[in-house]
């Protein structure tokens, strides 16, 4: 039989119905085989067999969704002795070891089922996948079930960061153009550039029909800076707009191919909600 590493500590209700629901979409069983085919040329076949410890470290990518109305999401998950220590998304979700609970099951042949749910409120992952031979990449399915009863499945892939300086100032460079969204679904544009440095060259708020603005922000006006360089996430981003307003970016998550910049945040006109930019087009 393959050997399954387990740490299950105490779990809320929220993520046993969970389970239940999503049983039909999870992966299957792992095989009874206690090695995986391996990927090496010639005439032998190579095995690996996988240790719980081959999942300590970082880890990052998007969740895709399998609906199109559902938005991608970056995402980075850390674990260590079997522990799952931290995640988030660029959703505003995210699992701390302070106010979440989680479990973890691994196996020899490389197969990860892992589950997160906030004890603070109803905000609940799961994430079935393989480990590759190389013990660099986590493939699979997640099914994340947010606050608003909303539930999102769909696909991901996921690094193993290689450590301080996986994330540059570089990531962060440039146009970047998206929306911002309160808890009320009103959404408003936004567009920053962004120096070397971080540092804002100019940015704005406007409506999305008229373009009216509603908030300018100059040059100095605030820094984008990583705060945690192993997964691309920066904290308490703090934007002054030229009018008084302030915009404050609770965290945010950007990917390293610079696709995709996002997290929550409040602005004291708009009130609470998420940010999601991408590489401006312009």
């Amino acid at each position: 039989m393959s050997k399954i590493y387990s740490h299950s500590p105490l779990r809320i209700g929220g993520v046993a119905l969970l389970l239940s629901a999503l049983a039909a979409c999870a992966h299957p069983a792992p095989s009874a085989s206690v090695s995986s085919p391996g990927t090496g040329g010639g005439g032998g076949s190579a095995t690996v067999t996988f240790s719980l410890t081959d999942l300590d470290g970082s880890w990052y990518g998007k969740l895709e969704p399998t609906s199109l109305a559902r938005a991608q999401r970056n995402f980075y998950i850390k674990i260590s002795g079997g522990i799952v220590t931290e995640a988030a998304d660029s959703l505003g979700n995210q699992w701390l070891s302070a106010d979440s609970n989680h479990t973890l099951d691994f196996s020899s042949t490389g197969a990860l089922n892992t589950s997160m749910a906030s004890i603070v409120e109803q905000n609940e992952m799961i994430l079935n996948a393989q480990m590759d031979d190389a013990m660099t990449l986590l493939t699979g399915d997640f099914s994340a079930l947010a606050p608003s009863d909303v539930l999102t499945e769909g696909s991901f892939t996921l690094q193993r960061s290689g450590g301080a300086g996986e994330f540059t100032a570089a990531n962060l460079e440039g146009d970047w153009s998206g929306y911002g969204t309160n808890t009320n679904g009103r959404r408003r544009n936004l567009n920053v550039s962004l120096g070397s440095d971080g540092a804002i060259i100019i940015g704005e708020v406007v409506r999305p029909l008229t373009l009216a603005q509603i908030h300018v922000y100059s040059a100095g006006s605030g820094t984008f800076a990583l705060t945690d360089d192993t997964v691309g996430r920066l904290d308490n981003v703090v934007m002054l707009a030229d009018g008084g307003d302030v915009t404050t970016l609770e965290y945010l998550l950007v990917s390293q191919d610079g696709s995709l910049l996002g997290g929550p945040g409040f602005d004291t006109l708009m009130g609470r909600g998420v940010v999601t930019l991408g590489p401006s087009s312009d």
